[in-house]
């Protein structure tokens, strides 16, 4: 899962780079702070990195403390939200996201008042 993001892109991944807005930035535009952020994709998944961020067995500067993943027919994102922790902190799967399984407004109305 978490490669290194240092190494040299291959043929089938692409490797987008965007500088993220700090959300807690508010309205005082000219005081956002910008964070560097790397997103790798190839065929087995996405991979994210954030300046100043990675997880425990990458090189510095080169780890995705997230990545995405189909697993079982469903999308998995995989988190590693504690640097000193090999295996991810959270593994959220998205199978409960599926537009198959939206509840029809009009018919959760219809039971409310039924």
């Amino acid at each position: 899962m978490a490669t290194k993001m240092c190494e040299e892109p291959k043929d089938a991944e692409k490797v987008v780079h965007v500088n993220l807005v700090d959300a807690a930035g508010g309205k005082q535009r000219q005081n956002v702070k910008m964070k560097q952020c790397v997103i790798r994709v190839t065929e087995l998944g996405i991979g994210i990195h954030f300046a100043g961020y990675g997880d425990k067995c990458s090189d510095d500067g080169c780890g995705e403390p997230i990545y995405i993943e189909f697993y079982d027919g469903a999308p998995r994102v995989y988190v590693w939200g504690d640097i000193n922790q090999e295996d991810p902190t959270q593994k959220i799967s998205l199978a409960g996201a599926a537009l198959k399984l939206r509840k029809d407004a009009i018919d959760e109305d219809a039971t409310v008042r039924g």
